[in-house]
């Protein structure tokens, strides 16, 4: 009997440990796992009690057997569970745990044929499936019958392979603490990783027979990292072999000292340090600049960038939180490709790589209709002049009251389009004109708002028609009809 329950239905579900099936109303098996809305559900009102809700269990199966190591000793704590085919995926059916003597027993199985697979959770022996298969697809099918249990499902595990080695300076040969070391495969997956010890010892543990290759980093950024043996990247790096039930030892490095660049970020207009603005270091690598490393400033403007080889880099400030300062590059360039070097030699630091952000400039205004009605959703773009063309520099679009404000924009000489992407009223460029080169300049500077620069946008006239083959006469569909002006 179930009670307290309010208006409504339920599903009614079994849990039993007596060696039973559990059940869903109305006589469906239900297995770990399963959806208990897959069930009858049982409606209930209150003071009415819902009867002959009959539930009739199943003897269950088993599954029994000893999990050894490969000295034939017991191993606990093995994980064990079962799977059966169940028409459309390899279906979970119940799992146990090896005691202290190595013993297990699934129960509550269903009379059909199951696989059954072996897991260290603690990763010192490797999983495997029965009998001795390395997936469920080649495991060995065994038999399970109504009621009866099917024993001897047993295991022998290998132990799991081991790379280990110790780290430590190149300069001095100090040993390493918390250098971090990882193994990745032939194809870059990453599957296991430790850190040194104090003494700079690592032991990367649980990996199944395999080719690997191994790399060493400092996330401290005070040596650089390499890969096995003193190899520059995973592709030149040297292979490791490792075999299921032992280590694969003196896998050793000696990492070098790394270079490091520093300086202050300070605001243009009264030089204030500025905090929280992040600074990235590029280096060339033949064909693109490719991050090498980053830093942030503190509270007084100082950063420091660490971890870097010998090598010409150029760096960018930006203002990544609060979009209140430009970016730029060293040396006050606005692009990568206009920066300056910085030289960086490793195990030395390159100092007093200063920048002085400028405060971004804003337009701001009002679009209405000629009636002076708030247009909402119209775009606003502001233009720059690079010497050859008008370059797009940022947009904003209209709020509900017809504002809009375009920001961070550096100090220059802007002209502003106004669009309206419905496509009813006629784009046009400030000051109420229909192109670019006819529109009036409009002065930005550093920290100020260049205000008021409004457009009234009339409403378009249209044209209209029908586009058919010439052929028949058919009508044609998506066919782009343009209107040029003359």
């Amino acid at each position: 009997s179930i009670g307290n329950l309010y208006d409504g239905s339920f599903y009614v579900k079994t849990s039993n440990a007596g060696g039973y099936i559990d059940e869903l109303y109305l006589d469906l098996e239900c297995l770990p796992g399963c959806d208990v809305r897959a069930g009858e559900p049982v409606p209930t009102s209150s003071g009415v009690p819902a009867v002959g809700i009959e539930l009739t269990l199943k003897s269950s199966s088993r599954i029994s057997g000893v999990v050894q190591d490969s000295d034939a000793s017991p191993i606990p704590g093995i994980v064990v569970c079962s799977e059966f085919d169940n028409g459309a995926y390899w279906q979970d059916a119940g799992c146990a745990t090896s005691d202290a003597a190595g013993d297990y027993e699934i129960s509550g199985l269903p009379a059909t044929a199951h696989r059954v697979w072996f897991s260290d959770r603690n990763g010192d022996y490797a999983w495997e499936y029965y009998d001795d298969a390395a997936d469920v697809d080649s495991a060995s099918e065994i038999s399970v019958s109504a009621g009866n249990t099917t024993a001897g499902i047993d295991a022998a595990l290998a132990e799991r392979g081991h790379i280990t080695g110790t780290v430590t300076a190149e300069v001095g040969a100090a040993p390493l603490l918390d250098i971090y070391v990882c193994a990745n495969s032939a194809s870059q997956i990453l599957l296991m990783c430790a850190y040194t010890d104090a003494q700079g010892y690592y032991d990367i543990g649980y990996l199944p027979d395999g080719d690997y290759r191994v790399e060493f980093s400092d996330h401290s950024g005070s040596y650089l990292g390499e890969y096995y043996n003193d190899k520059a990247d995973f592709d030149s790096a040297t292979d490791i072999v490792v075999t299921v039930g032992s280590a694969t030892s003196g896998i050793d490095a000696a990492l070098a000292d790394a270079g490091h660049i520093t300086g202050t970020v300070t605001a243009d207009l009264g030089s204030a340090p500025l905090e929280d603005i992040d600074v990235c270091a590029y280096a060339y690598d033949g064909y693109i600049w490719q991050g090498a490393g980053c830093g942030s400033t503190a509270a007084d403007g100082t950063y420091a960038i660490n971890g870097l080889a010998t090598a010409a880099y150029r760096l960018e400030f930006f203002d990544l939180l609060g979009d209140y300062y430009l970016a730029e590059f060293y040396d006050d360039a606005p692009d990568i490709t206009s920066a300056t070097d910085v030289i960086v030699t490793a195990g030395s630091t390159t100092f007093a790589i200063n920048a002085s952000l400028a405060e971004p400039g804003h337009i701001s205004g009002r679009v209405t209709t000629e009636a002076g009605v708030a247009l909402n959703s119209i775009e606003a773009c502001a233009y720059n002049y690079d010497g050859a063309d008008w370059q797009d520099a940022a947009c904003a679009y209209t709020d509900d009251s017809g504002d809009y404000e375009i920001v961070n924009l550096p100090p220059g000489i802007y002209r502003v389009g106004f669009n309206d992407l419905s496509g009813v009223r006629v784009s046009e460029y400030y000051d109420d004109v229909l192109t670019i080169d006819n529109a009036t300049d409009i002065t930005v500077t550093g920290g100020g708002t260049a205000s008021g620069v409004n457009a009234s946008l009339a409403v378009g006239g249209h044209i209209t028609g029908v586009v058919t083959a010439a052929d028949g006469g058919a009508s044609l569909e998506n066919i782009a009809a343009c209107a040029h002006i003359d």
